[in-house]
């Protein structure tokens, strides 16, 4: 008998809590970078650029994977 847990609810609670936390560093590193004025502050250009698009990806990302385990958790 394997000991492997294969049931799809448990990755779906996997996935939802991977999502979620993706979700939540990007949002801190987000407010941390703020300056006492709000504004975003960037060491250049490139980062100013690059960094908000890799943010995009991962949010996106992170919210397939919300999503993915909330389908995962519900027992049809």
């Amino acid at each position: 008998m394997s000991t492997y847990n294969t049931d799809p609810q448990f990755y779906g609670y996997i996935f939802l809590s991977i999502g979620i936390i993706i979700r939540y560093v990007i949002h801190r590193r987000r407010f941390n970078r703020r300056n006492v004025a709000g504004l975003y502050g960037f060491s250049s250009f490139e980062h100013r650029v690059i960094i908000p698009l890799i943010e995009f990806v991962f949010k996106w990302a992170a919210n397939a994977l919300i999503l993915l385990g909330i389908f995962m958790a519900i027992k049809w």
